[in-house]
C-alpha cells in the first residue's frame, strides 16, 4: 500500500534529528534545472507567476538566488503545514520511519516524486510554470506516473491518495493498470445550511495527517483496516464511500 501526499507551502529548515540515512531525490537533476529557471526570473515575473504580493515575491526571489548553497533537510521533516504537523514525524520511531520510507510518497512541484528521507531545499513553485514549452503538470506526469505504478504494484496494489486535487493532476491516472487499486481519501463536515457533507480544507488537512500517522504507527497494509479510525469527531461513512473513494465525516465541529 502506497500513501500519496501533497507537499506544503510552509517549510521548516531548522535542524532535526533524523534516524534514517538521507537519500537523494530521483529527479534531483531536473529539480536543479527548474531552480535555475526560477533564479533567472525577474522579481515582477515571480510575483505574476506565483500570484504573490511584493513581500512574498521577494522571499521567493531570494530563495532561488541563494538556492545552490541553501541547507537541506529530509522531506518528511522539512514540510511544516497542518497536514505534516498532524503526522508529527519527529515522534516516530526507527521502525515507523522505515515503514514511512517504504510506503509514503510525496508529489513535489520542484522535485517531482519524493521519498520521506530525500534531502530537499526550501522552495516555492506551482505547477503552472511554463517549462520546456509545457506546464509542470505535463512535465512531471510522464516521469511520476510510472514510478507510482511500480511502487504500488510492488507494495500490495493499493494507492491511497491523500493529495490535493491540484496536485493529483500531475499524475496520469488513465495509465493505471487494472491491478492497481486507487482509493481517494476525504474528510467532510456536515454543512450548517444544507443537509450535505462538504470538505473544508482547514479541517480536512490535519485530519488526513492524523490518518497517515495512524497508518504508519500501526503498519497498516489494507484500506479496510481504516474503517475503525476516528479523530476529532470524524468517522468512516460507509454510505458515502465507494471502492475508489473513502470518506470520513462528522456531524459538527
Amino acid at each position: 500500500m502506497i500513501l500519496l501526499v501533497s507537499p506544503s507551502r510552509l517549510m521548516d529548515m531548522s535542524k532535526s534529528i533524523e534516524l534514517l540515512p538521507s537519500t537523494t531525490p530521483v529527479f534531483d537533476k531536473e529539480a536543479s534545472e527548474l531552480a535555475t529557471k526560477m533564479k533567472g526570473l525577474e522579481l515582477e515575473e515571480i510575483s505574476r507567476y506565483m500570484g504573490e504580493d511584493d513581500h512574498l515575491a521577494r522571499e521567493t526571489f531570494d530563495l532561488y538566488q541563494n538556492f545552490e548553497n541553501a541547507p537541506v533537510k529530509q522531506a518528511l521533516f522539512a514540510y511544516a503545514g497542518k497536514f505534516y504537523k498532524a503526522i508529527d514525524a519527529n515522534e516516530f520511531s526507527f521502525n515507523d520511519l522505515e515503514y514511512a520510507k517504504k510506503h509514503l510518497r510525496i508529489i513535489s512541484t520542484l522535485y517531482g516524486y519524493l521519498l520521506p528521507t530525500d534531502d530537499i531545499k526550501a522552495y516555492r513553485m506551482n505547477f503552472h510554470l511554463d517549462y520546456q514549452s509545457e506546464t509542470l503538470f505535463d512535465f512531471w506526469k510522464s516521469k511520476i506516473t510510472p514510478l507510482i505504478i511500480s511502487d504500488v504494484i510492488g507494495s500490495g496494489g493499493y494507492l491511497l491518495d491523500f493529495s490535493a486535487q491540484e496536485i493529483i493532476k500531475a499524475v496520469d491516472r488513465s495509465a493505471f493498470p487494472e491491478k492497481l487499486n486507487y482509493v481517494h481519501i476525504d474528510f467532510k463536515d456536515k454543512s450548517k445550511d444544507h443537509d450535505e457533507y462538504i470538505s473544508i480544507r482547514a479541517y480536512a488537512q490535519p485530519a488526513k495527517g492524523h490518518l497517515v500517522r495512524y497508518i504508519i504507527k500501526n503498519k497498516i497494509d489494507h484500506p479496510d483496516e481504516l474503517r475503525s479510525f476516528t479523530v476529532d469527531g470524524y468517522k468512516f461513512n460507509e454510505t458515502l464511500s465507494t471502492q475508489t473513494n473513502m470518506v470520513f465525516t462528522r456531524e459538527k465541529h
